[in-house]
């Protein structure tokens, strides 16, 4: 009974494990052929030599000085910074997303046979994935939350946001993870408004989706 216990424990694991991958196989995040040599994951993460440890990163970053970022008077000099920090987690975005660093520029290519489903250039310039290195016209990121919300009565408290962010989730979608970055919790980066594993049903990695506008309201209270 007990031999039989482990087995349908170990198949639950295994299903399990295949229905996470599901998420993102096949998506925009998917560099592979589809070839059943390729590998998923080694386009941004290797379980050895990495470039950066956490998260076992396989790319190398941008430098955080080659951004232009959003400016506004409703932000201040506090809350935004003149660059992003060196350690943002936006610049593992922008690994990719600065058009100008290959897809398949990765630190450690673990097997020959793995190839791009597209180009191995940079994004091409006319996707709308390309985001620059001139984030002006973008949503802010590289800023201190906390300190913006002091400065502006207009956006909703860290948890009020999370109580958004749970409610317009996916019935099948994992818990809300924190959704502010760095060293103290407190930065508003790509990933407070993306989830890079998870697609979602309208392809664009949103934390929940923006039907009526419901990702801009979790944190616009408007």
């Amino acid at each position: 009974m007990k031999k039989i216990v482990l087995i349908a424990a170990a198949g639950l694991l295994v299903t399990a494990n295949a229905a996470m991958a599901k998420s993102i196989v096949g998506s925009d995040h998917d560099l592979t052929t589809g070839d059943a040599k390729s590998e998923l994951c080694v386009y941004c993460h290797t379980p050895h030599n990495a470039a950066i440890a956490v998260p076992l990163w396989n790319r190398n970053n941008p430098s955080a000085t080659n951004f232009k970022l959003y400016n506004s008077s409703t932000l201040s000099s506090s809350a935004k910074k003149s660059a992003l920090d060196a350690n943002s987690i936006s610049l593992f975005c922008m690994s990719c997303h600065d058009g100008q660093t290959g897809l398949g520029n990765v630190v450690v290519n673990r097997a020959a046979s793995n190839t791009l489903r597209g180009p191995i250039e940079a994004i091409d310039p006319l996707q709308n994935t390309n985001l620059g290195t001139d984030l002006r016209n973008t949503h802010p990121i590289g800023f201190n939350f906390f300190e913006a919300q002091s400065e502006d009565n207009g956006l909703r408290t860290d948890a009020q946001i999370k109580a958004r962010f749970e409610s317009g989730k996916a019935p099948d979608a994992t818990a809300v993870q924190e959704f502010l970055y760095g060293s103290n919790n407190s930065m508003f980066e790509c990933a407070s408004c993306h989830r890079v594993h998870d697609p979602g049903t309208s392809g664009n990695f949103l934390r929940i989706e923006n039907t009526k506008s419901a990702l801009c309201l979790a944190c616009h209270n408007k």
